[in-house]
């Protein structure tokens, strides 16, 4: 896993986003990326996938990969 910090988020070329900014959110999944929402109070309105905590993203980051490998 890498983490970074950084404005133009699709350039680092992850093959699954975690964020929590909604706007962010949103161009990230404008561009067709895989992004998960990092639940927040800022974020209640984005649609899923959304985790709540780590254990989730450890779980959506399963579900996300096992889909793409039976695509």
């Amino acid at each position: 896993m890498l983490v970074c910090f950084m404005k133009n988020k699709e350039q680092v070329g992850a093959g699954i986003y975690v964020e929590d900014g909604p706007g962010n959110i949103q161009q990230l999944r404008d561009k067709k990326l895989d992004t998960i929402c990092f639940a927040n109070s800022t974020n209640k309105l984005v649609g899923p996938p959304r985790a709540d905590s780590w254990e989730d993203v450890y779980r959506l980051v399963h579900e996300i990969w096992q889909a793409r490998k039976t695509a």
